[in-house]
């Protein structure tokens, strides 16, 4: 592996890591439509 690639592995490596996951955008989701009240319940309506 050069260095060049090494590099470019390391930078999407780290875009990956510090992107949220599909969970986090749903509960912003339900907190931008139904208030944030609706995210810490357990009963999902």
């Amino acid at each position: 592996m050069t260095i060049e690639s090494a590099i470019s592995f390391f930078i999407a490596i780290f875009i990956f890591g510090i992107t949220p996951g599909p969970g986090i955008f749903a509960i912003l989701a339900k907190a931008m439509v139904q208030g944030g009240r609706a995210c810490f319940c357990w009963r999902w309506e």
